[in-house]
């Protein structure tokens, strides 16, 4: 069983304008100094594209070390990041923020987001111990009337792996 204190990451459809669906990932140390998370998210690419070098941000505090893969290839569309903050740890609420592009003629936005189980997230602290931790989704689908709502999907992960 995850620790009520454990750490957290919380993936949110925030807005959808113009073909553009934003995503907001917020996150909740718990009890510990997390200074780093891995994790990868799942896009439909058949409906969306996303460009790493202009569609990544963090509105609120730029980590030490960031690292962001991305396979146009892939088929379950995986964005592979690493975030860290090596020598403090990361802070607590909005860390980063993921624009994805409707794909011209998709049909409509549908069900398109979530966080990988292969690599499972993965959450470490200033003392470099793999920490057990929460992931949730809030909801994966983006609408033209999008309300945020009771969290849809949870994921248990354990620092290392399932």
């Amino acid at each position: 069983m995850i620790p009520f204190y454990a750490p957290e990451i919380r993936l949110t459809p925030l807005s959808l304008s113009d073909g553009v669906g934003t995503l907001a990932l917020d996150f909740s140390r718990g009890a510990w100094n997390v200074n780093s998370i891995v994790f990868s998210i799942d896009i439909d690419t058949t409906r969306f594209t996303f460009d790493p070098e202009i569609d990544v941000r963090f509105p609120v505090h730029e980590p030490s070390n960031v690292s962001l893969s991305y396979d146009v290839s892939d088929s379950d569309g995986e964005i592979d990041i690493l975030i860290s903050d090596l020598g403090s740890v990361l802070p607590e609420g909005l860390l980063l923020e993921i624009d994805l592009h409707l794909v011209e003629g998709a049909a409509g936005w549908g069900q398109m987001v979530s966080f990988s189980m292969d690599p499972p997230v993965s959450f470490g602290d200033d003392e470099g111990r793999g920490l057990y931790g929460l992931a949730s989704v809030v909801s994966s689908v983006f609408t033209d009337g999008f309300e945020s709502g009771d969290t849809s999907a949870w994921s248990m992960t354990d620092g290392e792996s399932y």
